[in-house]
């Protein structure tokens, strides 16, 4: 998954953001992907969303509001994790802020993390609701 955040005051157009992966943004300082140092996520009006399949954009960009309004966007965190007889799913991720969704321990991350199946476990989900007041 591909997450980029704007401040823009109007919706920004989608042909701003990224064709490919990794790739810089076309119209550069309009969208911030949530890792740069210097972002502040609570000053964030806009959220961008693409699958990534294979290396590869897998759909469209879903643009959503997450500030004014609703002041509020739902986080996707992954994991990888190989069941064992003792624990058959990973930890409910805890922890995260709104200007800050990553959950506390290092093992969620914002995008699919590398790894194969087989040797480091299928990928794992989950969601959160953040709301901008903190409830």
């Amino acid at each position: 998954m591909d997450i980029e955040y704007s401040s823009n005051t109007e919706k920004p157009a989608e042909n701003t953001l990224r064709d490919t992966p990794g790739d810089n943004h076309p119209s550069t300082g309009i969208w911030h992907d949530p890792t740069e140092i210097n972002i502040d996520l609570s000053t964030m009006i806009w959220r961008a969303e693409r699958k990534i399949k294979n290396g590869q954009y897998d759909g469209n960009w879903v643009i959503t509001k997450i500030a004014g309004s609703k002041g509020a966007f739902k986080s996707i965190v992954f994991r990888r994790f190989k069941p064992t007889m003792q624990q058959s799913s990973p930890a409910t991720p805890t922890g995260g802020t709104y200007s800050n969704p990553i959950p506390d321990g290092g093992l969620w991350y914002d995008g699919i993390p590398a790894g194969d199946s087989k040797t480091d476990g299928p990928i794992w989900s989950s969601t959160k609701i953040f709301h901008d007041d903190g409830t």
